[in-house]
């Protein structure tokens, strides 16, 4: 409800406290309705990881036990927005870490062919020209150390899609989803406030008027009075509701969290598993050129260093 118009009424003599619920920041699509941007959150986009379906499943049927059991959790809700802070700067930690890493990796792989690149050059003219510069030899250093290249490229893309793009995506739903389930229950609890405040202010004006003898009091005092407490009470229902379903879907997101967790460390050990596997074939084939050039060196009776 919109708040007292101080020209036509008084406003509350009390005013409950707000509550905070974490780092929740209202932007301009929140602005335009809560309700629809909760409902686009979890049901509009389509996902690369099942952590939206998972959480969509599970936070169901946690609303339908509360429900039947009649249980309340809103009291859980600050300690637990608290516990979700923690959980997404680890989270984003892991990103960063990620994002770096990548970067770091495609470097390196970029400075090594530089350099293997020099020594190709610097091969020139010389009797192992055949096994380390010529590139249209297969069997050269040049050549191998060209599809490796593009063996690392592929394995940076793999990794981006599979390790990156997963963990920024589960970072993405939770934050989404998690920031306007709480925005809901703060405009909420404001709500229940305002009419928590709004009862107290008519009651302490009916007893001043008791105290001063007049009684009984308007029926027109009573209505109001009678009105403004149904509305509290639906408010208190409604912000309920809402905060156990938070309580619900944050329970999910932080205690059940590594079965989102799992996933992620599951692409990272099989990225790895792919990637040394294709640096091992190309060592492999780079030790049967370093052979050839071995006996290139005994021929020549060429006095070791």
């Amino acid at each position: 409800p919109p708040p007292p118009n101080p020209k036509t009424e008084k406003t509350p003599a009390a005013t409950a406290p707000r509550r905070s619920f974490g780092n929740v920041r209202e932007n301009d699509e929140d602005k335009k309705g809560a309700g629809e941007a909760r409902t686009a959150a979890s049901t509009t986009k389509v996902y690369m990881t099942s952590v939206s379906e998972r959480l969509n499943k599970a936070v169901g049927q946690a609303e339908k036990d509360y429900k039947a059991k009649d249980i309340h959790r809103s009291p859980d809700l600050v300690e637990l927005a608290t516990e979700f802070d923690h959980m997404r700067r680890k989270l984003r930690a892991v990103i960063a870490c990620a994002k770096t890493f990548i970067d770091m990796f495609a470097r390196t792989e970029a400075a090594k062919a530089e350099m293997l690149r020099s020594m190709h050059q610097l091969s020139e003219g010389t009797p192992i020209f055949d096994d380390v510069g010529k590139s249209k030899n297969p069997t050269s250093l040049a050549h191998i150390n060209e599809t490796s290249a593009k063996k690392v490229k592929a394995s940076a893309v793999e990794f981006q899609e599979n390790v990156l793009h997963y963990a920024t995506e589960w970072e993405s739903i939770i934050t989404r989803r998690v920031d306007l389930e709480l925005l809901h229950c703060k405009r909420l609890a404001e709500e229940q406030a305002y009419h928590e405040a709004k009862v107290e202010h008519l009651r302490d004006e009916l007893n001043k008027l008791e105290r001063a003898g007049k009684n009984p009091a308007p029926t027109t005092m009573l209505d109001k009075l009678r009105r403004n407490e149904e509305k509290m009470d639906r408010t208190f229902k409604v912000h309920e509701a809402a905060a156990s379903k938070a309580c619900a879907l944050l329970d999910q997101v932080v205690k059940q969290g590594w079965q989102d967790l799992l996933p992620l460390i599951k692409a990272t050990v099989t990225w790895e598993k792919h990637h040394v596997h294709a640096e091992s074939g190309a060592y492999a084939e780079m030790k049967e050129a370093v052979d050839r050039m071995s006996k290139v060196h005994n021929k020549k009776h060429v006095v070791k260093a």
